[in-house]
Order: C-alpha cells, then structure tokens, then sequence
C-alpha cells in the first residue's frame, strides 16, 4: 500500500537504495515546449479549470485550492561533514529521555552508530553523515510483523480523540506534541531552514501480539512548499549488463513509532545530516501549462479523475543497485560515474485514488515545473 508507508524497521526506511522491480517500461517523457511565468502569475486561470474535463484522458479537481509561498527555489541537500556522531547521539538520546540520560551507558559501536542502554533495553542511534540514516530504534520494543491500520488520525483536527496504545493512554494531540518537541529539539539543528509541519497518526493493531501502537508522520517544507511524503510507486529498472539503474521518487519526512506517549520505538530521518543550498527560481512552468503539458503527453484513454493538485519538492532517484559482491560494485561505480546530487525540485503534482488488491492508492502525475518533464508515479 502506498499511501503511508510505515516503518516498521530502520532497514525499510533505507530501502530505496536496494529495492528493484520488473517494471521496465518508461514512465517519463521530456517537453520543452512549455511558457515559463513570474512566480506571481504561478495560479493564474485556475478557477476555470476547476473540473474541467479533457476527453477520456484525465479530469480536473472540482476544487483547487492555490497555496501561497515565500519564492520556488530548486534546493540540493549537501553532506554536512561537521558532525560529531558521539554529540549527534547525546543529542539525540536527550530528545527522547531528558534529563534521566545517563552519559556513561552510551557507548560506540562502529561506523558512528552509538548505544544507549537504559533499564528497557538498547536504543540504536543512526547518527552518521549521509547517506545514513539519522534516528533511532529501540529494539526490544519493535513487535510483530502484522499490522492493521485501525484508523488515520489527523493532529490538529482529531486532537482529543483517545488513544489505547500498549504501555499506555493518550490523546491524538497529546502525542503529537511530544513527538513534536522531540523533533524539533533534535532534528532542527541539522536541517536549517526546513520547517516541520503537521502529517498524519496511524493508530494500528499489532495483530501477531495484539496489541496497538501509533505511527507518526512528521513532514517538512521549505518557505511554504511541502516535500512529497510518500514514498514512490514508481521503480524503473535499466539493465545495464552486469547491474541495473533504479529510478524512484524518495520522500523527505521523519518517521516516529510510539507505544506509548513516553515510549517511542523508532525516530527516522533517512536522508542523514546535510546543508541545504537554494536557488531561487524566477519564472516556471504556471499551473495552467503544466495541465497542457498532461493533456499533450498522458494517453487519451486513461481516465484519470484528479482529486489534488499541488505544488511540491519532489526528489527523482537515479541510482545504480549495488551487490553483495565489493568488486562487482567498484566496477558499477567505475561504470555509473559519478551519482547525481539531492535535488529537490519544484513540482505540480496531480493525484488521484485507486483501489487495488492491497486496497486504496494513492497515484500521481508529476510535471517538473522547471524542465516540463512529466512522470507517471504509480
């Protein structure tokens, strides 16, 4: 299922990396034809697009709801190499424990990663520079492997409903500010200029232990633009010989598992520490050239009903998939060349639902609002 990925382990939050598929037909088509707009005429003409229809090819939402922001930039995230894994971890520690941290059980245990071992268990910190992951697990508490989603919970309009999780009670907003206050005491330090917006609470049903837990989602954005969320549907395989070139689209948000308002299991950010270089974007692609651009390029006889149009930084993976085997993989370096750069870039991206045999979907037509390309992600 697609629409909210849960994860459930620190291996799954890194999986776009190693992840292939079989699909091997393109997705994406390159346009250059398209008129480029001062960011102030961005929306313009909107109103009489609402719900419009073009033939059999794609529907319009019946509501279109503009959203404002300070400048459209292109952003690249840089590695950041000035940070202490042993301070990152502290840190980290004291988000979620306060005061009652004890520095002496923490202890290193290789490639940057630090333990904290309290009277639970361990806790795993990821506090590495890119491209590991920055987080943490605590692995006596992760459960079963079968979950049920009971129900999805929005923090700032279902704030009093009541929670029943495993180590204890809370409510919706409750627990939304305490993982709230923990993400920004740790992770705002590392992500200037990244503001922490409100996402979704999954309450969900451990059906191997029955038992319930909640899932937080934490997302981000950049001077009123929000980063895609949700990870891709799209995998492109390329067969290169002797590997293959993955494209997917990654999602930017933190990733919180609580089982209690005082016991968060998992706390993830995988994209690691990284500075954030921004180049703002004068004129793009306006609204109403991104829907001609769709009604140029999509199949007349898809019969898509848009439900959402919006503006978002996306991130377009083209990565080599890497073996086991340490020569194989110099040999695909060698080959690959040099991996292209985290860029996230201003985006019109038009979903809709569908259900399929792991239930509802959320697709999406994606159209990049600075080079016309458009990609089919579902």
């Amino acid at each position: 299922m697609k629409i909210k990925q849960l994860f459930l382990f620190a291996a799954s939050v890194i999986c776009l990396s190693s992840c292939s598929s079989q699909n091997n037909s393109s997705n994406t088509k390159q346009t250059d034809d398209s008129n480029k707009v001062p960011i102030s005429q961005l929306w313009d003409g909107y109103e009489e697009l609402q719900g419009k229809q073009y033939g059999n090819a794609f529907t319009l939402p019946e509501k279109i709801e503009p959203t404002e922001n300070d400048g459209i930039y292109s952003l690249t995230l840089v590695p950041r190499i000035d940070i202490d894994p042993e301070a990152a971890s502290q840190k980290l520690f004291k988000a979620v424990y306060g005061n009652v941290l004890d520095d002496k059980n923490l202890s290193a245990s290789g490639d940057g990663t630090y333990t904290y071992k309290d009277a639970d268990g361990v806790i795993t910190s990821f506090a590495n520079n890119a491209p590991a992951s920055i987080g943490y697990t605590k692995l006596p508490l992760i459960g079963g492997t079968q979950y049920e989603e009971t129900a999805v919970y929005d923090p700032v309009k279902d704030a009093d409903v009541f929670m029943e999780l495993e180590l204890g009670s809370c409510t919706v907003g409750e627990l939304w500010r305490k993982a709230m206050d923990s993400a920004e005491l740790y992770f705002s330090g590392y992500y200037p200029g990244l503001e922490l917006c409100p996402g979704f609470i999954n309450y969900m049903h451990d059906t191997d232990l029955d038992e319930y837990r909640a899932y937080l989602q934490i997302d981000f954005s950049y001077k009123g633009i929000p980063f895609q969320d949700v990870l891709s549907g799209l995998f492109e395989t390329e067969d290169r010989g002797f590997y293959k070139v993955l494209t997917s689209y990654g999602a930017a948000f933190i990733g919180c598992h609580y089982y209690g308002i005082n016991d968060p299991a998992l706390f993830m950010f995988y994209y690691g520490a990284y500075n954030i270089v921004a180049e703002e974007q004068e004129n793009i692609i306006p609204f109403r050239d991104a829907v001609g651009i769709m009604e140029k390029e999509l199949a007349p006889n898809m019969k898509l009903k848009f439900e959402n149009v919006s503006m978002q930084y996306c991130h377009k993976n083209i990565s080599p998939v890497y073996t086991a085997d340490s020569e194989l993989n110099e040999r695909i370096r060698a080959d690959f060349g040099e991996e292209l750069p985290l860029d996230f870039r201003p985006t019109w991206v038009f979903s809709w639902t569908e259900t399929g045999a792991n239930g509802k979907e959320q697709d999406y037509v994606k159209v990049d609002a600075i080079s016309g390309e458009i990609t089919i992600d579902k």
